[in-house]
């Protein structure tokens, strides 16, 4: 997880090469210092059942990196020796699997995935919320852009920033969305952290509305030729219920955002729309329903997903 926030620190843009080197790189140390852990609990705890049966100790490895060795950055072979010598005691140790949820819990940017979104909007019964990447946040305050007409404009140009006049252009080519890099970018970023992992990827292809079956076949095949060992393609809006919004004039609307920043929290920073709800529409909602506050924020609790959860922090009783 955290990738996409990795290298929004770093100023690199996701769909650049230097931003897949550094994916390599990323994946390449994982795997390795995996690797050597799973010796090290092979001499304390035996080999994994069916180590003498695979190709283990002819010196291979299930890594497409294995085979490059321009490309190293460690010391692959002192790392087969004491495999050859002591054994692992797992049969693979790298898989990047989709981390949705509890990307969200480590306050990160979820898997290898580009962020979706800077900012996304959520209205839930007691009012409108604004999500804020912090990595973005924290740059346009240093650039003296941050305000409460970035965080609409933002929101109304689904998430990107591409389209906003007065972003500079340095800062929009490292503040990618997923849907602004090209589904030729993605398998490529997807073929980066593949090379290192000794399993698949999770990795979502996105493509624009008018992608055509014909789109689709390239990509498959442009990932096959790259040696991935799986993809998902979505197509934009094919799915009804997932999060658009309309591109809108930008700095014409009036509004005042709060933000309910949790300094000790990490994550996004959320802001509330003013005048979205009322204090009597929260008592109201509370005696009517029964809602108990956050014990971290205070906003009233709603039921979701057959729980009792914060629309604000994410707390849970449940989680208890």
């Amino acid at each position: 997880m955290g990738l996409a926030d990795m290298l929004f620190e770093l100023g690199i843009p996701y769909s650049s090469d230097e931003g897949r080197r550094w994916m390599e790189k990323v994946m390449e140390f994982v795997n390795y210092y995996s690797k050597e852990q799973s010796v090290e609990r092979a001499v304390e705890r035996g080999k994994f059942p069916t180590y003498n049966k695979s190709f283990y100790p002819e010196g291979k490895l299930p890594i497409k990196g294995f085979e490059d060795k321009k490309s190293w950055n460690l010391d692959w072979e002192d790392l087969v020796k004491k495999i050859k010598k002591h054994g692992l005691r797992n049969a693979f140790t790298t898989v990047v699997a989709p981390t949705g949820s509890i990307s969200m819990i480590a306050g990160t940017s979820s898997g290898i995935e580009p962020v979706f979104s800077l900012v996304y909007e959520k209205k839930v019964t007691v009012g409108t919320f604004y999500y804020v990447d912090p990595v973005f946040e924290k740059t346009m305050e240093r650039e003296g852009l941050f305000d409460d007409y970035l965080i609409k404009d933002v929101s109304k140009n689904e998430g990107s920033i591409q389209n906003i006049r007065y972003i500079p252009e340095k800062w929009k080519k490292v503040f990618v969305t997923s849907m602004d890099i090209s589904a030729e970018d993605h398998v490529k970023a997807l073929a980066s952290v593949q090379k290192w992992t000794d399993s698949s990827v999770s990795k979502t292809i996105n493509f624009p509305e008018d992608a055509t079956v014909e789109d689709m076949k390239k990509a498959y095949l442009l990932a096959h030729a790259l040696g991935c060992k799986g993809l998902t393609v979505y197509r934009y809006k094919s799915i009804k219920g997932v999060y658009v919004a309309g591109l809108e004039e930008e700095k014409k609307e009036e509004t005042k955002l709060t933000s309910l920043k949790d300094v000790k929290a990490k994550g996004p920073t959320i802001y509330k729309e003013a005048g979205s709800f009322s204090p009597e529409k929260e008592e109201e909602l509370q005696q009517e329903e029964g809602i108990e506050k956050c014990p971290v924020c205070g906003s009233p609790l709603v039921n979701m997903e057959g729980c009792k959860k914060c629309p604000v922090c994410g707390w849970s009783v449940c989680e208890l």
